[in-house]
């Protein structure tokens, strides 16, 4: 096809719809045709083309004053929402602060607790009478195996430090690779199960304390967490306190949980603990407990910082409950304790402490020892369960 044949195509009215451009692509015998929007006055269709062109950019720019016009309109009422959306969540956080924010679906806790506290230990720091441990500049530990804790009203997460060996591993190694959670500790159950009845009591307010002393891998410590409550967690074994910081981290705790790495005593300043070599989360005071556990295993001594347990609160920190498991040196723990323990029956602490004969022989003491140190401050209300002792001052809010 030749140059006259192309224009004369391009221009014959009976093959090309009027008002546009083609262009003329040559492929092999044959020619295909692509319609053009012309760029202007230029170009074939002459006047009529640019008549219907500058229509169809009126038409366009109608149709833009007409959507902004919409907008217009409709931009006070979209205003307003907003505005009354953000009054009613300030109205709702002034009148309710309870429920919007003590109440994160991430932490189940009771009701009653709930609506009661006016403020919430995650969103407000306290202050502790001691130093506590620093997560943050201490170093991580590897390797970080944790999970959730099974069966438990409260969840909460432990990090574990006892893997076992390969040809005995740790029950919740097998649990965890079952594809299971750890199982659920007696000092969670039981500390649990005590918070809830104080909780229903009203025995535990907004800044009410937990101290768990030997605290471990953190089983009763983060339990209570769980539930909202402020603890201080100590234990000797350094090993146990870096697992600690990774449940703090895991169960959004740093903010509600205080760890300090220390022995608790009747006094205060340094003392040797002992360690099992093959199991560091097991240490005790005293060697010879830790011949009970293992006779062949190599012992480390180690000095820490000893603390009274009343060193560690404030004179007007109320105190709900005081756990003590330091492997057979309970009497002279709760010694430490002998201000904490005076208070009124309605402001003393529930008293949760391990009594294992062999224990508290080997740490040169008697079970009868302990029950008596603590009637001596009106403790009379004593039974077991969940492996533990639990008592009480006749008279507190729990006799209400």
């Amino acid at each position: 096809m030749n140059s006259e044949g192309s224009m004369e195509g391009s221009s014959a009215d009976d093959k090309t719809p009027r008002g546009r451009n083609v262009a003329h692509v040559r492929g092999g015998s044959m020619g295909a045709a692509f319609p053009m929007r012309s760029p202007g006055k230029a170009g074939g269709g002459g006047g009529q083309h640019q008549h219907r062109d500058k229509k169809g950019h009126h038409h366009y720019h109608h149709s833009k004053h007409q959507n902004l016009g919409t907008l217009q309109k409709l931009l006070p009422w979209v205003t307003i929402g907003l505005l009354s959306l953000i009054a009613l969540v300030l109205l709702g956080s002034a009148l309710f602060p309870g429920y919007i924010f003590m109440c994160p679906e991430t932490i189940k806790r009771l009701p009653e607790h709930c609506v009661k506290l006016e403020s919430d230990p995650v969103q407000h720091d306290w202050v502790s009478a001691v130093l506590p441990f620093d997560c943050f500049q201490a170093d991580q530990t590897s390797p970080v195996i944790a999970h959730r804790v099974d069966d438990v009203k409260y969840d909460f997460f432990l990090s574990l430090l006892d893997f076992g060996t390969r040809r005995r591993p740790n029950r919740n190694m097998v649990r965890l690779l079952d594809g299971r959670p750890f199982l659920k500790p007696d000092l969670a159950v039981a500390m649990q199960s005590v918070l809830e009845m104080l909780i229903e009591a009203k025995a535990v307010r907004p800044d009410s304390l937990v101290i768990d002393a030997g605290a471990g891998i953190g089983a009763a410590a983060f339990a209570a967490a769980a539930m909202g409550v402020r603890v201080l967690a100590l234990d000797p074994v350094l090993a146990n306190v870096l697992k600690m910081c990774d449940a703090v981290h895991l169960n959004r705790a740093a903010k509600r949980v205080k760890l300090h790495l220390a022995a608790v005593s009747d006094t205060a300043g340094n003392i040797t603990i002992h360690n099992i070599l093959s199991n560091l989360e097991h240490s005790a005071v005293t060697e010879a407990v830790l011949t009970l556990a293992s006779k062949d295993a190599p012992v480390i001594p180690t000095t820490v910082e000893s603390l009274p347990i009343d060193s560690l609160v404030l004179p007007d920190q109320h105190v709900a409950v005081l756990k003590v498991t330091v492997q057979g040196w309970e009497l002279h723990a709760l010694r430490g304790a002998a201000g904490l323990l005076s208070r009124p029956p309605k402001e003393a602490p529930f008293v949760l402490y391990e009594e294992d004969r062999l224990l508290l022989r080997a740490g040169n003491t008697t079970p009868a020892a302990v029950r008596g140190w603590l009637a001596g401050y009106g403790y009379s209300e004593c039974d077991k369960a969940h492996g533990l002792v639990h008592c009480r001052k006749k008279g507190s809010l729990l006799d209400a």
